[in-house]
């Protein structure tokens, strides 16, 4: 096996990739959550808009590798079976998104119930195991730990 084919990093560099966007996004989401929105340029509407898209983003990212992703891999990676640790830490996320969906759904009826506090609680209550999960997938498709459960040709036909 040619460790040096960049063939084999290519599920890892994309997902890196993605998930570096999705933490960054969710980090200004937290950073702006004080209403410094405002002092950039944003109404609360757009911020609250800008909040609504990330959370999409996210639940269809954590809903594809669900449904099409682990499933494929768990058949020779057990760090991908349901009910295994990566799964699990699917589950906490949704829950945290399931509460940014309830934010955004309250300011949007009643803008100034908006509480910058409570939206930053929401994000404290995952973010962790988001980052952790990022981490770990990260670790389990590193082209090292990949080449022990499958050929270059398969990694390659992953639909990643």
């Amino acid at each position: 096996m040619n460790m040096s084919d960049s063939r084999w990093s290519r599920v890892s560099d994309k997902l890196a990739t993605f998930h570096g966007f999705l933490a960054a996004q969710l980090d200004a989401t937290y950073e702006l959550a004080d209403g410094t929105f405002q002092r950039r340029g944003m109404s609360l509407q757009t911020f609250i808009s800008e909040v609504a898209d990330f959370k999409r983003q996210l639940e269809t990212h954590i809903n594809t590798e669900a449904r099409h992703v682990y499933p494929i891999l768990a058949q020779r990676m057990p760090a991908f079976a349901p009910g295994q640790r990566l799964s699990l830490a699917h589950s906490a996320v949704r829950r945290g998104l399931d509460g940014i969906d309830s934010i955004v759904s309250k300011t949007t009826a009643s803008p100034p119930s908006y509480n910058g506090a409570e939206l930053r609680q929401c994000i404290d209550s995952f973010r962790g195991t988001l980052y952790a999960l990022f981490a770990d997938e990260l670790r389990e498709l590193h082209p090292a730990n990949m080449q022990r459960y499958w050929s270059l040709n398969e990694v390659i036909a992953l639909p990643v």
